[in-house]
């Protein structure tokens, strides 16, 4: 019972997220979590041992390398960040720099392979 009704509430989530189309809901299904697991035995392994550092992403039968996070800008405050001021100060002295909040399609605009 407990596996049906998640699996109800996957299905349902999945006909959420792509508005009833299920076109885009049968490709959503082939990115399984069972293809996670042979990139971190690799990762884990001896042969893995000189990877260190990287970024990856595993999208259905697909392994991305990310490029690192750097900093792009910093703000010091020498009292310390309270909430208020983040909001205040720190989130309008960044916001010139935050990135474009991109859906997934735009950067990987292939469907899963």
């Amino acid at each position: 019972m407990l596996t049906y009704n998640m699996e109800a509430q996957y299905y349902h989530a999945l006909h959420l997220a792509c508005g009833g189309d299920y076109k885009a809901i049968e490709k959503l299904k082939k990115m399984q979590s069972s293809k996670i697991p042979p990139l971190a035995v690799f990762l884990a392994s001896d042969q893995g041992a000189n990877v260190s550092g990287q970024i990856f992403g595993v999208r259905a039968n697909e392994i991305y390398l990310f490029s690192q996070p750097r900093i792009v800008r910093a703000l010091h405050r020498a009292e310390g960040w309270t909430p208020e001021s983040i909001g205040e100060q720190a989130i309008p002295a960044l916001e010139s720099s935050f990135f474009a909040n991109e859906p997934s399609a735009s950067i990987t605009p292939w469907d899963p392979i």
